[in-house]
């Protein structure tokens, strides 16, 4: 009677077990799972100069003539951008300050303002004021800002993608005979960084160049 009840005894724990088992399996389909997949991706800067963008009038100089001046600079991104024109002048033949130059001026014919100006020899080197340079470059100091596909927004100053820059191209009054038949070109190149979001410590300028007069 004993082996019997001890049989018994097995026999209704590893029915016990099977119960035990098969609820352990069923409780599984009672567990679900939900995924939300979502993509981002960062958006993009995009300056462009039209092919028609730089636009100088009169090609022929003698001293003390000017000429307008001027250049579009288009925001094909999506991010809207801050931007610095920077305007290279490159003359054939040496210029000097106060006599065989080219110069930027205003319609009232005053040097313009708003611009760092540096003097550069033929390798991109700044040269020493009063000295002989090969090159003027004017490179705006307050940035405009152009909005984008995505970033227009009216009280972030994001109302325009296109910006018109117009100036004149002047020939000093003191020009010399040792500048005839000077060859002079413009170059204009673009300095673009991120409207917003922007820190005090952000310094990465994205340069284009693309457009000039040769």
């Amino acid at each position: 009677m004993k082996h019997k009840f001890n049989k018994r005894v097995l026999a209704v724990t590893a029915a016990l077990a099977l119960v035990l088992g098969t609820a352990a399996v069923s409780a599984a389909y009672w567990t679900d799972k939900k995924e939300i997949h979502s993509t981002v991706e960062a958006m993009n800067i995009g300056i462009k100069h039209d092919k028609t963008a730089l636009d100088v009038q009169g090609s022929k100089y003698v001293p003390g003539d000017s000429n307008a001046f001027s250049f579009t600079v288009s925001n094909t991104g999506t991010v809207s951008v801050d931007i610095r024109p920077e305007i290279r002048i490159s003359s054939s033949k040496p210029m000097t300050k106060d006599r065989s130059a080219f110069r930027l001026v205003n319609a009232g014919g005053e040097d313009i303002t708003g611009y760092k100006v540096s003097y550069q020899d033929k390798q991109g080197n700044e040269v020493e004021n009063g000295e002989p340079y090969d090159a003027v470059v004017y490179l705006l100091e307050n940035e405009v800002t152009l909005a984008g596909s995505v970033h227009n927004d009216a009280e972030k100053s994001e109302t325009e993608k296109d910006h018109t820059f117009s100036y004149y191209l002047k020939l000093n009054e003191a020009t010399g005979n040792d500048f005839q038949d000077a060859a002079v070109s413009i170059d204009v190149s673009t300095y673009a960084i991120q409207h917003r979001n922007r820190t005090d410590h952000t310094t990465e300028w994205i340069k284009y160049v693309t457009a000039s007069s040769n």
